[in-house]
């Protein structure tokens, strides 16, 4: 509970301080919800509302990661028969030390990557624990560490010929940034898994993205190494990259049909409980994810929230009462939005499987919920 906390502070303070083409009919996807699909028991030291879980095929065999930041460790499920597998408990001292994991990204069951948001390091270990490598590196100027996180704009990172593309902030007074100076950052940056070597990537922020006043700039990264998506906090548009013009980041409007065509400015003169009001209940876009089984994207929306009082707002952070799930392809075009209205589902607690995007039920406002499992929904979705 300290550490969701410790977080929720971080973003606040983070914050202050630093037309798609028409898809024919017939090629509509088929949309179904299918509720409480997925049902995983979790022990005492468990929270049911996860900070951050990633769906692996191991030679048809699926499994689900869990991070448990409490105990600093990495849980295993077997998605066949729903049973934990297995706990890594990682240590902060020692040879075997790995620090305090805040994010992490599996690449392979031998290539599990660690990050820190400490130092400016990350390790490699096998699902036995044993350290395979530890890479440390130098952030460029004015950005932060590589900024890993499973639940919150979820960025994972993206491996290409052995450079490591991973999401990080920049670091500064977030109040006085122009557009002149946002425009000259990079939006991200690459680590040389071999030697370290950090390099910006030549892709810098949309160019008119505080051209109307200030906006939060978080964003949220998804794609493989053929094309790298980029969808920020205030922006209708999707940025991208691709391999046939690798240099320009190029734009597509994928504006979602319950969020108002002008998206609100962060109140700069505003108290705390706008400052929050605008992160959390006004209308904007969080993650974006990468569903690599069936080529398409997944795109959250947040329409306006209606709430009472300031601790309606600090759950809107973990539990919304309304989002949308907009469904693209691989090219971009709006396949389809769907709107959940219940306060069932936690939409930063998600995962891509084999079988669709699954979506937690842990909503603290959910009759159903249950403390002592992992519920989740699953959005199948077939071509």
């Amino acid at each position: 509970m300290e550490i969701k906390k410790i977080f929720f502070l971080l973003i606040i303070t983070f914050f202050i301080y630093s037309c798609s083409d028409k898809i024919d009919s017939s090629k509509e996807p088929k949309i179904k919800v299918a509720r409480s699909f997925l049902e995983l028991k979790v022990n005492d030291s468990t929270s049911n509302i996860s900070r951050g879980l990633q769906a692996f095929n191991n030679e048809g065999h699926e499994i689900l990661f869990n991070i448990n930041w409490g105990l600093n460790s990495l849980q295993i499920y077997n998605l066949e028969d729903s049973k934990l597998i297995k706990e890594i408990f990682f240590e902060t001292e020692g040879e075997k030390s790995v620090g305090r994991i805040f994010g992490f990204h599996v690449h392979s069951l031998d290539s599990i990557f660690l990050f820190s948001q400490r130092t400016s390091d990350f390790s490699i270990i096998d699902t036995a624990y044993n350290i395979k490598d530890k890479i440390e590196y130098t952030a460029p100027d004015v950005y932060s560490n590589a900024f890993v996180h499973n639940s919150y704009f979820l960025s994972t990172p993206i491996l290409i010929d052995n450079k490591l593309i991973v999401k990080t902030h920049i670091q500064g007074n977030y109040r006085s940034m122009t557009n002149a100076e946002l425009e000259k950052k990079s939006i991200s940056y690459s680590v040389d898994i071999k030697s370290g070597e950090t390099e910006l990537l030549v892709q810098k922020y949309p160019e008119d993205y505080l051209n109307e006043g200030l906006k939060f700039y978080e964003y949220s990264m998804a794609g493989h190494e053929d094309q790298i998506v980029f969808s920020f906090f205030g922006d209708h548009r999707l940025f991208y990259t691709s391999k046939e013009d690798e240099n320009k980041l190029q734009s597509t409007v994928a504006k979602s049909k319950y969020l108002a065509d002008k998206l609100p400015l962060f109140p700069v003169n505003g108290a705390r409980e706008e400052t929050y009001e605008y992160l959390f209940a006004s209308d904007h876009y969080e993650s974006l994810l990468y569903d690599k089984y069936r080529d398409l994207y997944y795109r959250f929306a947040y329409p306006q929230q209606k709430f009472e009082n300031i601790e309606d707002l600090q759950r809107f952070r973990d539990a919304p009462d309304s989002f949308s799930l907009m469904i693209l392809d691989g090219d971009l075009n709006i396949l389809e939005e769907i709107l959940f209205d219940e306060s069932r589902l936690v939409p930063n607690n998600v995962f891509v499987g084999k079988k669709g995007l699954y979506i937690s039920t842990s909503h603290p406002l959910n009759p159903e919920m249950k403390e002592d499992k992992m519920i989740f929904d699953l959005v199948e979705v077939k071509m």
